[in-house]
């Protein structure tokens, strides 16, 4: 917060205000982080051929049961549909190259733990789309990168289940761009 590009914003956080009781005042030297806001997000659930792919196998979507395949794809709205599947697919290399394990790995646990594979029907966290471009939107990473990669790769079984939940997404996914 030191650059003067912020200091209308810096004053206002960094500086008693007499006319409220606002005590949380910031430290200069404060690191802080801005974030794009994106209007008309909505909440979105995985997409029904994904899920039903990965619900094949044990059904708790922990060992994928089998790629979204040809039949599965002359299923689908040509527009809608498969531009929505194409989208997953960016998501799952994305989450697996960066370990994050708070988005549908979350869902994947979820159905595990609750013997529910019901769970991979709700809303994935930390995903919006876009009311206006139909885009999905990856949001709050923090559960990536190192907090991931430390989760996945630093032994234990907690370590394998999640790397078995992005081996699972990557072998039920067949359409990449």
């Amino acid at each position: 917060m030191s650059s003067e590009q912020w200091s209308s914003v810096r004053d206002s956080l960094t500086s008693p205000d007499p006319t409220t009781t606002n005590s949380s005042l910031w430290s200069r030297d404060a690191v802080v982080a801005l974030i794009q806001w994106v209007p008309s997000l909505t909440k979105t659930p995985m997409p029904a051929a994904l899920r039903r792919a990965l619900e094949g196998g044990d059904g708790g979507g922990g060992g994928g049961g089998g790629a979204v395949g040809r039949a599965r794809l002359r299923e689908l709205e040509p527009d809608a549909e498969l531009s929505r599947l194409a989208q997953w697919s960016d998501l799952v290399v994305f989450d697996y190259l960066t370990g994050n394990h708070d988005r549908v790995s979350y869902l994947q646990d979820g159905a595990r733990r609750e013997r529910r594979p019901a769970v991979l029907r709700e809303t994935v966290h930390n995903l919006g789309l876009s009311e206006e471009t139909g885009s999905l939107w990856m949001i709050d990473n923090e559960s990536a990168f190192l907090d991931g990669y430390s989760l996945m790769y630093d032994g234990g079984g907690e370590a394998d289940t999640f790397r078995g939940f992005h081996r699972a997404m990557l072998e039920t996914m067949c359409v990449f761009r």
